[in-house]
């Protein structure tokens, strides 16, 4: 795979950081990987109808009218006015989300925000000034939660994993598609961005993928890359349950296929911001990178950061996180102001 993006000095010392974190699990969050280790970690080949499969789910997601209803609701931030959003998405799902917008001013630019993985319990605050942040709940989860989806993530991460068209996952990708569209009817002409970490970070990097109404977007240590890495370590957190039902039912690996973010990296064009982590319990690092060295390995005006941890603070986590957030808003900012990635 080549290397596109030269390897910053301060990369190393994160890396080398990383590697003396003391261990506060029964395995090491590095799991034996140094930089250059992690930069060597491929992508997923992915199914020869991968394509096809995510394609055709996109084209059904796209003729969905999102019947868009908004609630106002009290805002714990002056700054800014809090919406309930509801719109329909993928197989009649009726999306619960919230809208957050300048209190004062102008809406300039439209992000949609992907969460976490757990409960969402309430809104976050505006992305930066000038935004209208439409903050997805994944279904299952907040205010997209429903009797017959678990709301709990050890329970989510294994719903409907028994094929590729039933998998959870499939419907919460196809929920950001149909969040963009949401955000179109209510913000017409407006730049539009993605914003998300973690599980929102391995559903954005499938939605990425397909979805080119985006101007820019920022992936936070994703989640789901290189599943066959992935399921030989051990971790906390939604990897961990998966990991425990392939080793008691390996066909599931054939759904996992279908839903491996670094095999989705590949089709991403759409400039993207990506922030990877060397230790991390629950989002095993070398999945992360294979989504990193995917987009490396892209044409395309990428954006990258290498941290030293992720789920997991030391001394340092705070200003590398800080710093991250400000680079990203100024460049979606200058991707407003009309400026080059």
């Amino acid at each position: 795979m080549p290397n596109s993006v030269c390897i910053p000095e301060i990369w190393r010392e994160r890396a080398e950081r990383a590697r003396r974190i003391p261990s506060l699990f029964p395995f090491d969050a590095t799991y034996g990987y140094g930089l250059d280790e992690l930069l060597a970690v491929e992508p997923v080949t992915p199914p020869d109808d991968f394509e096809g499969f995510w394609q055709a789910t996109y084209a059904q997601t796209r003729a969905v009218d999102p019947r868009c209803e908004l609630r106002e609701i009290a805002s714990d931030d002056p700054q800014w006015r809090c919406y309930e959003l509801d719109f329909d998405s993928f197989e009649g799902f009726r999306v619960g989300a919230w809208l957050l917008v300048p209190a004062e001013g102008v809406v300039t630019s439209v992000v949609v925000r992907g969460h976490g993985y757990g409960s969402v319990l309430q809104p976050v605050t505006g992305l930066f000034e000038g935004t209208a942040t439409i903050q997805v709940c994944g279904r299952g989860f907040g205010r997209s939660a429903q009797p017959d989806l678990p709301g709990m993530t050890m329970e989510h991460v294994l719903h409907g994993i028994e094929s590729r068209e039933t998998y959870l996952h499939r419907g919460c990708v196809a929920d950001l598609w149909a969040a963009v569209t949401a955000g179109e009817a209510l913000y017409p002409g407006l730049p539009l961005f993605y914003y998300g970490g973690s599980f929102g970070g391995g559903l954005g990097t499938l939605a990425l993928a397909w979805e080119k109404r985006f101007a820019r977007a920022f992936i936070g240590y994703p989640s789901f890359g290189h599943h066959p890495l992935r399921l030989t370590f051990e971790c906390t957190g939604s990897g961990c349950a998966v990991r425990e039902r392939y080793l008691a039912d390996p066909a599931i690996l054939e759904t996992l296929r279908y839903h491996d973010s670094s095999s989705a990296a590949l089709w991403i064009t759409t400039p993207t911001f990506i922030d990877v982590g060397c230790f991390d319990p629950a989002v095993p690092p070398p999945g992360q990178f294979a989504v990193f060295n995917a987009l490396r390995a892209s044409d395309a005006p990428h954006r990258f950061t290498v941290h030293t941890c992720h789920h997991f603070e030391v001394s340092e986590s705070p200003a590398e996180v800080r710093q991250t957030l400000e680079e990203v808003v100024a460049w979606f900012q200058s991707a407003i102001d009309g400026k080059q990635p």
